[in-house]
């Protein structure tokens, strides 16, 4: 935080990345639910009922889905990118535990050694938006720059590299908070891929002042926002 204050009284106006959607399994949040805590295990995204499958005709996933999994409920099948080098994550995005004696699973985009936080948790929203406020009032940052956007909220089933209708809403709650704290906040979003299709890049659009796509970019969004604040 001094930093970011220093920073605004020598005349920068400081934009800073965001994360709240993962975490290390050595946090002690996820130490806690992986030795069976409930509460902290109610943090986080589950994915009991998933299996890994192989693709139907035999093929091998494409770059963008390098696993699939299979839910044993209702047969939907979801593929996931790997996010992380083998050497940090892992091949898979299932952490296994056992909960109240019965076998369970958390999620990650990020390979097995993390674990993404359930952000459909009304104590998760409500956390971002005080972590939001302090920046913001005490720090004076002037906005967010939130990395892979569309693996913030993930749906079974969902394509991989489209923004689920619940991060939609996640991401449009967060702008429309940090513009009631300053009519010049600014909310950037960084995706992972170019959007899949053109809902996507139009829901994108809706809920992010500017949508960051290539290194290239980043010169211009961060002249647009100067002039702009």
């Amino acid at each position: 935080l001094r930093l970011f204050r220093e920073a605004s009284r020598a005349g920068f106006r400081v934009v800073c990345e965001a994360r709240y959607h993962v975490m290390p399994i050595e946090h002690i949040w996820c130490q806690r639910a992986l030795s069976g805590n409930d509460e902290h295990a109610r943090r986080f995204v589950r994915r009991d009922e998933w299996e890994h499958v192989e693709p139907s005709d035999g093929s091998a996933p494409s770059d963008d889905a390098i696993s699939m999994y299979e839910d044993r409920l209702d047969g939907t099948v979801t593929a996931c990118s790997q996010l992380t080098v083998k050497a940090e994550g892992g091949p898979g995005h299932l952490v296994p535990a056992v909960l109240r004696g019965q076998a369970a699973q958390f999620f990650s985009s990020y390979g097995n050694a993390f674990m993404a936080l359930d952000l459909r948790a009304p104590e998760h929203v409500v956390g971002m938006l005080e972590r939001i406020v302090r920046e913001m009032n005490d720090a004076d940052v002037l906005g967010k720059v939130y990395c892979d956007v569309e693996h913030w909220i993930e749906r079974s089933g969902g394509s991989p590299g489209c923004i689920s209708p619940e991060g939609v809403a996640f991401f449009t709650l967060a702008r429309r908070f940090a513009k009631m704290l300053s009519p010049r906040a600014v909310s950037i979003a960084r995706p992972r891929k170019e959007p899949c299709d053109a809902a996507s890049r139009a829901s994108l659009a809706a809920c992010f002042d500017a949508v960051i796509l290539s290194d290239a970019q980043c010169p211009l969004v961060a002249s647009c926002v100067a002039e702009n604040s």
